[in-house]
C-alpha cells in the first residue's frame, strides 16, 4: 500500500466546510485545515494523518482512516481513538503505554463486518428526517461501484444521493420533494 490510507469521509463535506468558516480565527484553527483537500476514498499519506487526526478531535469533520482488512483508525466521543490492527507487538504496546495514551484491547464500536445500507429522506431545505428505509437489494460491491470507490475502501458511506447514484442503485427518488 506504500504508506497510504483510504480516507472515509462519511458524507461530512457540508459539516467540514461549515466548521472551517465557524472556527476561523479561534485558537483551535490552523491555516492548514483550509488547505487540505478532502474527498471520499482519498489516498492520504503518512504526513497528512496528524492533521486529519487533529481535525477529527476538534470536530471539524468525522473521518475514518482504513486499509481494508488490515488497519483502521476510528474516532469516537470524548477523545477516544480506536486503532485496529491484526497484530501489535509487546514492544510496541510498552512504547505506547510509556506515553500518556491509554491502551485497552477492544473492538471499535464503529467497526461492522456486515453493512446494511439505508436511506433517510429529508424534506427540501430541512434537517428533519421524514423516514428511513433499508436497501435490501444493495450490497457493498454495488455501493462501491455506484460511488466509484477503490477496492481498499470498506464500503461504509454516508452521502447525499444524487441522480447518478440513484440510477446506479436502482432507487426512485423525487428530487423535487426531498433532499
Amino acid at each position: 500500500m506504500g504508506g497510504q490510507f483510504s480516507l472515509e469521509l462519511g458524507g461530512q463535506f457540508d459539516r467540514f466546510f461549515h466548521s472551517i468558516k465557524a472556527f476561523k480565527g479561534k485558537w483551535s484553527h490552523k491555516q492548514a485545515y483550509e488547505n487540505i483537500l478532502l474527498s471520499e476514498d482519498k489516498k492520504v499519506s503518512i504526513d497528512e494523518i496528524e492533521l486529519i487526526c487533529q481535525m477529527n478531535f476538534r470536530y471539524y469533520c468525522y473521518i475514518e482512516l482504513q486499509i481494508k482488512d488490515k488497519f483502521y483508525v476510528h474516532f469516537g466521543y470524548d477523545m477516544y481513538m480506536y486503532v485496529g490492527a491484526p497484530t501489535i507487538s509487546d514492544q510496541l504496546l510498552k512504547k505506547i503505554n510509556s506515553t500518556s495514551v491509554f491502551v485497552e484491547e477492544c473492538i471499535s464500536p464503529y467497526l461492522s463486518e456486515k453493512l446494511a445500507y439505508s436511506v433517510q429522506r429529508f424534506k427540501k431545505k430541512s434537517n428533519d428526517v421524514l423516514d428511513e428505509f433499508v436497501l435490501k437489494h444493495v450490497n457493498t460491491s454495488k455501493i462501491k461501484e455506484a460511488m466509484k470507490l477503490s477496492d481498499e475502501h470498506p464500503g461504509k458511506v454516508s452521502t447525499k444521493i444524487n441522480q447518478r447514484i440513484a440510477i446506479a442503485l436502482d432507487l426512485e427518488v423525487d428530487f423535487t420533494k426531498y433532499d
